[in-house]
Order: C-alpha cells, then sequence, then structure tokens
C-alpha cells in the first residue's frame, strides 16, 4: 500500500561533483510535498527525487528544522500517492513494525522490527 509513495532521493553538496548522498523519504501531499530528514539535505545544492514508477523531479527545499530533524521538499507534478499517517501514541511495545524504503536505488525494500521503547531522548 505505501511503496508508490515511497521515493528515493539524490543529494548533491557541490554543483561540480557527483551525489554525496542518497536516501528513502515519503511523498505527503498528492502536490508533491515530500517530507525527509534534516540531516540527509542538509547543506545540499541540489535534490533530486526518483518517484517509485521512475520519474525524476528536481525538489526544492521548503523548509527544515534541525531540532527535529525535518524537512519539507516539495516536487512539481501532481496526482501522486501518498503516505497514510498513523498515530504514533497508539503504538506498544513489543509490536511489530516495518520500514519501507527506497535505498541505493533498490526499489521496495522492507525491514520488520519490534518497538522496544518510546519517548527516548536522544539529545
Amino acid at each position: 500500500m505505501v511503496m508508490p509513495a515511497v521515493v528515493h532521493i539524490k543529494i548533491n553538496f557541490n554543483a561540480a561533483s557527483e551525489y554525496g548522498a542518497t536516501g528513502s523519504t515519503v511523498i505527503i501531499s498528492p502536490d508533491g510535498f515530500i517530507a525527509t530528514n534534516n540531516h540527509v539535505i542538509e547543506n545540499a545544492s541540489a535534490i533530486d527525487v526518483i518517484l517509485h514508477d521512475k520519474r525524476n523531479f528536481s525538489a526544492k527545499l521548503i523548509g527544515r528544522d534541525p531540532n527535529t530533524d525535518l524537512a519539507l521538499l516539495k516536487i512539481e507534478t501532481n496526482k501522486l500517492p501518498v503516505v497514510k499517517f498513523g498515530n504514533s501514541d497508539k503504538v506498544q511495545i513489543g509490536e511489530w513494525v516495518l520500514a519501507v524504503g527506497f535505498p541505493l536505488s533498490l526499489n521496495t525494500t522492507v525491514t520488520a522490527g519490534i518497538v522496544s521503547a518510546k519517548a527516548r531522548s536522544i539529545g
């Protein structure tokens, strides 16, 4: 259900160099807003987004917050699939969880785990 809304991003830190970082992230609105981690895009000179269907877009950085490690990107397209938000307050310790990704251009990866703690302070 979520794979069409999981995307791959490539980050360039210097206009004259090749890509310096890559990662997975998710589309959060049909009009092209994408949530990612601040540490992934921090100091980026260019951000490219590769969709599940292999289309490639240049992304614009809309905003970022280093304190929460969140960033918001935008690509110019519409009618995109989105990830449905859940309520993390309802997650219980011991529940199984899945992490769906698109790392290193490996379309459709899934990792399983178990929630071991909640509300940790990672400083």
